[in-house]
């Protein structure tokens, strides 16, 4: 079962487009999953776009958009110990890439970070960043924020607790909060990776890290906001 299904199965899975910071907070889903890395289980944070502003790297395969390369990946992003060449498109792989997004997805994979309200205290729900109407969430003391994602522009989104309930707020009113303490810290440094579909129908996990080291592939750059180029 491909992640995307797998992550079907928890809760449906929303595009992100991430043309503004306000696109990113109306439509980020995150997912919590054992990953296996150097024999070691960890518990991490799954979601389906790059974090920031300015979202990087632009990862650039071939020396034009035409034609294929052959790179190297898994067939497992949970446990990523095995070896498989795929052939791909030549082109840019990014979120803001204009190439058309049905032969590839974009990862990333951080430890989870929780926090615990040490008092009854409330928080913004932004919803809508730049407004003066977003809700208010009241918390408890013992009330835990999990799953810990930055998406841009200084705001954070969590999860509620064992709930499916999604907020977002500016980050430093949780991780600068006195009346929160970090109860669970990440066990494994971030990770980006991309899923690709091969051109034998077959599909690959590569860590971007990893993926700018192999022959054919190089880093592009960020041309303006919302554009990238080689």
């Amino acid at each position: 079962m491909s992640l995307k299904l797998a992550i079907h199965s928890v809760t449906s899975v929303l595009a992100v487009t991430a043309v503004s910071a306000t696109s990113i907070h109306a439509e980020a889903v995150s997912y919590r999953l054992d990953m296996t890395r150097d024999g070691i289980v960890h518990e991490m944070v799954v979601y389906d776009f790059w974090s920031g502003e300015y979202p990087g790297p632009v990862v650039a395969i071939g020396k034009t958009d035409k034609g294929s390369t052959v790179i190297r990946g898994s067939t497992s992003l949970r446990n990523p110990t095995n070896d498989a060449a795929c052939a791909v498109s030549n082109g840019l792989y990014h979120p803001w890439a204009a190439k058309s997004k049905t032969d590839y997805e974009i990862y990333s994979v951080i430890g989870n970070t929780v926090y615990t309200a040490t008092k009854d205290l409330e928080i913004v729900h932004h919803v809508q960043p730049d407004s003066d109407e977003n809700p208010i969430l009241k918390l408890s003391a013992g009330e835990k924020l999990n799953r810990s994602v930055y998406l841009g522009e200084g705001f954070c989104q969590y999860v509620v607790g064992d709930t499916q309930k999604e907020i977002q707020t500016d980050c430093a009113s949780v991780s600068d909060n006195a009346d929160f303490t970090m109860t669970e810290l990440p066990t494994h440094k971030m990770e980006q990776w991309i899923k690709f579909d091969c051109k034998k129908g077959t599909s690959i996990y590569v860590n971007v890290e990893e993926l700018l080291k192999q022959k054919g592939v190089t880093e592009g750059q960020i041309e303006s906001y919302g554009s990238v180029t080689r």
